[in-house]
């Protein structure tokens, strides 16, 4: 134990012990600790691991203070070691990022250089551990090094106050929320290092309590306010700044990085990619979703979708042309109109007479924000892009469109797209024609409806192909992509869909269950390994637009419908200013795609609606400005507690301390001790010290001055009863001087009031 409390003094005190500098040293140590954590904050803000890394910063740094020391005596050779501890820290650091390279990250299947991840801000990225522990290496060597040269050897105020900026700089990169408690820790602690080195260099001496606690109630009632005070809602236009940024051929690399993430998903993207960086803009007359990708098999075992490869149309024309619902619709009715016996097969009376629906046909205009992508962003329900030749274009089977020859959309692209428009589905006539069929008697109705097609009007027949072989896609997507789901998931899709008929109604059954039965919108909810869809289902409930999206599909899977996963974007953030739609990273979003018979391919919204989210974010928001609240003045009640209490404490404890010493050096502090208390010079003799309490306070202190003088001029030994006089002297004039500093504050008090009278 006497050795580790050694090792400790030699860490705060110095190898010199230089009681000069002990406070001074102290203070800058910490300081040192407090800016590298604050800096870890924002790439781990587990508390955990944060705690972890301040101990390990604490040995790196006490280390690293104790290398200065030895330099300071030893220059040649401690700079030798200097240079020795920065290859080792540098080549440890190298070793950490090749590691994280070598490794990559689960789910992650693009390889994100170590520049590009500490250029890009960390909502847009998954954690990377070993990144992390480089940059905590690297920061830890140079700030200690930093702190201790502009704290110890050379003080320098804009230097220390530049290095208070690293870490609120940090957080400032992506408007991130700094926490209080580290702004309150770096401030005190540079003005503490401010007022100690005034003192070193021997001006007028301000170190006292009273100056501490005034620096720090400043502090703390600063925060308060700053916290407590509303706040108006501001929408921060850095499109210039990002536009600089974005415009640099480093980030047009990083975004092609990120964009070729796109053959496999654990729903990362919805909850790491969440800056506000704007990604496009979009003119629509609807809130939309837009589909950047689609993926098709789902790994139980590690929560993630993939896809091995992509079938492609030669044609982007023939992809969409025939497939207008309007049109199907009017080829049934030409076709019902003449064959009643047609009509009553396939129960089509009421879509027969119901009422004729507009056509359905919408335009979207998108622009790209200065970013790349492989994939046009595109809806469900797409019919073509006016605005780019069909010639360069090809589609997936997907509904994805990509440049032929897979080369990358233009960063500033701006297109055109005309789709449509799934309003159609609530209409009366098309609602009764889907929810007449279902995958096992929709092929026989395409066929019996193909066959009166050519008989009458053989020139559509190319309507009643196109349906029929997306038809035949659809199943043969099924049969590949089918997984054998788990009795309990299949029970589920079961029992949601029992007393549903057709493909249509099975989809919204399966769709309107997350949204009655408490399952919860979370994007803090964090999974645990292993964890997957079945838990999603069963247990949490809990998740983010990934789990809803991902369940829907597999319960629409389990009861024969063909389904997919796809991952875009929701176009739902609507500016009145700008008269659009503003897409960014945070509208990431994930949904599922179900073959409708009667209809095709249709988007669905199994994750709960907006203003559930809005109501668990706003309590959970009222939840934390409680706790902070809470917190704060819990915080407050303990340092006026502190404020009252810590004198009456110190004093009880330097009363306590006396016992430890002879009668004579007893004597001696409390000299001291007086001095202090009433701002006497330390050269101030015991004779002045006995004219000055004579006529202040009417108390014969010369009593306690021939017991001091028999002491340190005479050599002489003090009797118990000696000390016992001068230490009752000691406690009346410590009561003098604790009910004069009481009517002094009245004082205060009262002409303050007085004067704003």
């Amino acid at each position: 134990m006497h050795k580790i409390i050694n090792i400790f003094k030699k860490i705060f005190y110095g190898l010199d012990d230089n009681k000069e500098n002990r406070d001074l040293r102290a203070v800058s140590f910490l300081f040192g600790i407090c800016i590298v954590t604050g800096m870890i904050y924002y790439y781990n803000s587990n508390i955990i691991s944060l705690m972890i890394f301040a101990i390990l910063t604490f040995i790196i740094q006490a280390g690293a203070y104790l290398l200065f020391d030895f330099i300071s005596k030893k220059k040649l050779i401690g700079t030798v070691l200097y240079l020795f501890a920065f290859t080792i820290i540098s080549f440890l650091a190298n070793t950490l990022i090749t590691l994280q390279q070598s490794i990559g990250l689960e789910g992650l299947d693009a390889e994100i250089p170590f520049f590009f991840w500490f250029l890009t801000p960390q909502s847009a990225m998954p954690y990377f551990p070993f990144y992390t522990y480089a940059i905590f290496l690297l920061a830890s060597f140079f700030i200690s090094s930093a702190v201790y040269y502009f704290t110890m050897i050379t003080y320098r105020t804009i230097m220390t106050f530049l290095l208070l900026l690293i870490p609120l700089a940090i957080y400032a990169k992506e408007l991130h929320h700094i926490p209080p408690i580290l702004i309150l820790l770096l401030f005190t602690l540079y003005f503490s290092i401010m007022i100690l080195n005034t003192t070193k260099k021997k001006h007028k001496d301000i170190k006292s309590f009273k100056y501490y606690k005034t620096i720090f109630c400043f502090l703390l009632g600063s925060i308060v306010i700053i916290t407590l005070m509303p706040k108006p809602t501001i929408i921060a236009n850095r499109d210039y700044i990002e536009n600089i940024i974005s415009a640099n051929e480093l980030t047009s690399r990083l975004m092609g990085t990120l964009n070729k993430m796109n053959n496999k998903s654990d729903g990362g993207m919805m909850l790491n990619f969440q800056s506000d960086k704007i990604l496009f803009y979009v003119k629509s007359d609807e809130a939309i979703n837009l589909k950047a990708r689609v993926l098709e098999d789902y790994n139980y075992d590690n929560d993630s979708w993939s896809i091995e490869g992509r079938y492609i149309y030669k044609s982007f024309d023939n992809y969409s042309k025939n497939l207008n619902p309007n049109k199907f619709i009017n080829l049934i009715e030409r076709v019902c109109k003449d064959n009643q016996e047609f009509v009553d097969k396939y129960n089509l009376n009421e879509f027969l007479n119901s009422k004729e629906v507009d056509d359905c046909v919408k335009d979207i205009f998108v622009e790209a924000n200065n970013l790349p992508a492989e994939y046009a962003l595109v809806p469900t329900g797409l019919s073509r892009l006016p605005s780019i030749d069909v010639k360069d274009l090809i589609a997936t089977t997907a509904g994805e469109v990509v440049i032929r020859g897979l080369k990358p959309f233009d960063s500033k692209n701006k297109y055109e797209l005309e789709y449509y428009s799934e309003d159609i589905i609530y209409t009366e006539k098309m609602n009764k024609l889907i929810t007449q069929f279902k995958s096992e008697n929709y092929r026989e109705f395409l066929n019996d409806l193909e066959t009166e097609v050519v008989k009458h009007w053989g020139d559509e027949h190319s309507i009643i192909y196109s349906h029929y072989y997306t038809y035949e896609e659809a199943v043969s997507f099924y049969n590949d992509t089918y997984q054998e789901p788990s009795n309990k998931i299949l029970n589920l899709a079961k029992e949601i869909t029992k007393d549903e008929h057709s493909d249509y109604e099975k989809a919204k059954a399966i769709e309107e269950y997350f949204h009655v039965n408490n399952f919860t919108y979370d994007l803090e909810f964090r999974k645990n390994a292993g964890d997957n869809v079945e838990n999603f289902l069963f247990e949490s409930k809990t998740g983010v637009c990934y789990e809803y999206a991902t369940a829907m599909v597999i319960l629409a899977r389990a009861v024969g419908l063909p389904a997919r996963y796809v991952e875009g974007f929701s176009v739902s953030n609507y500016s009145e200013k700008n008269g659009l739609y503003i897409v960014t990273a945070r509208e990431s979003h994930a949904f599922p795609e179900v073959y409708i018979s009667g209809y095709g391919w249709m988007s669905f919204e199994p994750t709960v609606a907006t203003e559930q989210i809005d109501i668990a974010l706003s309590a959970r928001k009222k939840l934390m400005f409680f706790m902070q609240v809470s917190m704060l003045i819990i915080f407050m009640i303990s340092i006026a507690l502190s404020v009252i209490f810590i004198p009456r404490v110190m004093e009880i404890i330097f009363r306590l301390n006396l016992r430890k010493y002879s009668y004579g050096e007893r004597i001696i502090r409390i000299f001291k001790k007086l001095k202090v208390m009433f701002k006497f010079s330390e050269s101030m003799t015991a004779k002045e010290m006995t004219g000055f309490f004579t006529n202040k306070y009417d108390v014969d202190f010369s009593i306690s001055e021939t017991i001091f003088n028999k002491y340190v001029y005479g050599g002489l030994e003090i009797t118990e009863l000696e000390f016992a006089k001068a230490y009752e002297q000691y406690s009346t004039l410590f009561s003098h001087k604790k009910a004069e500093d009481k009517n002094q504050k009245r004082f205060k008090i009262k002409s303050i009031f007085k004067v704003r009278g």
